[in-house]
């Protein structure tokens, strides 16, 4: 599943450069959603360092399917930041969904590995603040 949610990630930062070209979100919540996702890409990538070398199944509680990455603080909404990045983080959202979807029709995912990055994806979207 670890590598299932890297190649997810790694897709989710390209769909930002994507949306971000564009110009429609400020360069301040680009950058906080992308250190998220950057973030989750590095705890992916030790666990995957520590499968790999026999540490196990590796991991702790706080790199678990949950995290997500929209880095969302309690600070006041002066410029209406924290509404475009909900907006920015449902877009990428949305595409990692469409992929899903999309790999699980080829066959290229197990339902079993996708019911787990759709939970993943639950959290985020359910967390992220209103």
């Amino acid at each position: 599943m670890a590598e299932t949610q890297r190649r997810w990630t790694v897709m989710a930062l390209s769909r930002i450069d994507d949306l971000t070209h564009a110009d429609r979100f400020p360069d301040e919540v680009v950058d906080r959603i992308r250190v998220g996702y950057e973030s989750q890409l590095s705890r992916i990538d030790r666990r995957l360092l520590a499968l790999s070398s026999g540490g196990g199944a590796g991991g702790s509680a706080e790199d678990g399917p949950g995290d997500g990455p929209d880095g969302s603080r309690a600070v006041p909404d002066t410029n209406g930041h924290l509404r475009a990045g909900r907006e920015l983080h449902r877009l990428v959202i949305a595409t990692e969904r469409t992929e899903l979807d999309r790999l699980v029709t080829r066959r290229k995912v197990t339902e079993r590995v996708a019911g787990g990055v759709r939970a993943a994806l639950d959290v985020d979207e359910t967390t992220m603040r209103p």
